[in-house]
């Protein structure tokens, strides 16, 4: 409905892409079924020209102008980075035309020396989780237990362990598999747990399973506020007295505001701005009322017509279609029958 326009970017650090390419892949594989553009869901370099320089900044421009690309008006936002492409997803976040919905840092490392700069670092979003570990910049022999320590609470090439403005910092000391089971190695003297390191953190599958959870329950799960409005007579569905009319009004009110919560497949529920829902309910006037409860008489079926235009079937086989600038159940579509959403910010 409005997934043609959700963009995830994954921004990879410091010289490669490591395994951003890898979470990308795995988020087509659960997203583009569900009617996200797989090219909405891309990965992007830290800084393109200089991915490899230390010394360099992220090239925000150049990431805000491939979101800017696919749409200027995201209807939803995540933004993921591993190490420099962190440092890079927190300056991103700030000026990004919508706020982020989601902003996912994985072992985020902010420059040569580390240091979070509060005006330019601080992210933002409705939503911000940091992945970090303490282990070792590079990869752990899990058999032998050698690695190079972390020589600094937070240094060169091991992420930030307490991000500011982070909702939560989740520290993954051992890899896991995306069902959470810890990855083990066969060792002299028995299977030995994998330590997480600043270098392959980003292919930690647990991690991509939350990162990929989260995403699933906005979007999939989302329960996104419209406003709806008669395909033909160009007006908006708005409530009175726990029925539903149509309004013709260049001003968009409370009572024309509904809420979408997803069942599965292609069917909702749909709440007015009352808390009530639109029910379907046996009627000798075929009206469609206002109802407290939820039940099978509130379940409708979406049938697509169109960019956001839809049909909308009653679980009693009957179609919504307006009659008198007001909402009925009819048993056949008619040119009454068609319905745009329209998202909200």
């Amino acid at each position: 409905m409005f997934r043609d326009r959700v963009i995830v970017i994954c921004i990879s650090g410091l010289s490669g892409t490591g395994g951003m390419d890898g979470i990308r892949d795995k988020l087509h594989e659960v997203f583009v079924p569900h009617g996200v553009n797989p090219d909405n869901i891309f990965r992007r370099s830290w800084n393109k020209e200089n991915e490899s320089d230390p010394s360099a900044e992220p090239w925000v421009d150049d990431l805000n102008r491939e979101i800017n690309r696919r749409t200027e008006l995201p209807t939803y936002l995540a933004i993921i980075g591993h190490s420099y492409g962190g440092w890079a997803a927190c300056r991103l976040s700030k000026v990004t035309n919508r706020v982020p919905d989601f902003v996912a840092l994985i072992d985020p490392v902010f420059g040569p020396d580390n240091i979070f700069n509060q005006n330019q670092d601080y992210p933002r979003g409705n939503l911000i989780r940091n992945w970090y570990q303490t282990n070792s910049p590079v990869f752990v022999d899990p058999c032998t237990g050698i690695k190079i320590p972390c020589t600094r609470e937070v240094g060169l090439h091991c992420g930030y362990s307490n991000v500011p403005g982070a909702h939560e910092n989740i520290e993954e000391a051992k890899k896991r598999n995306w069902w959470g089971n810890h990855e083990r190695t066969s060792c002299p003297g028995g299977r030995k747990h994998e330590p997480t390191s600043h270098i392959d953190i980003d292919s930690d599958q647990w991690i991509w399973r939350q990162i990929s959870n989260q995403i699933y329950y906005d979007i999939i799960e989302l329960k996104q506020k419209y406003v709806i409005k008669s395909v033909r007579d160009d007006k908006y569905l708005s409530i009175k007295n726990d029925k539903i009319y149509l309004e013709k009004t260049t001003q968009i009110k409370r009572s024309h505001v509904f809420t979408l919560e997803h069942l599965g497949y292609n069917d909702y529920v749909i709440k007015a701005s009352n808390e009530k829902y639109v029910s379907a309910e046996d009627d000798p006037n075929f009206a469609i009322y206002l109802s407290s409860s939820i039940g099978v008489p509130q379940i409708f079926n979406f049938q697509p017509f169109g960019r956001n235009v839809y049909a909308i079937k009653a679980s009693n086989t009957e179609y919504l279609t307006i009659k008198k600038d007001q909402l009925h159940q009819f048993p056949n579509l008619t040119n009454l029958s068609y319905f745009e959403f329209i998202p909200l910010k």
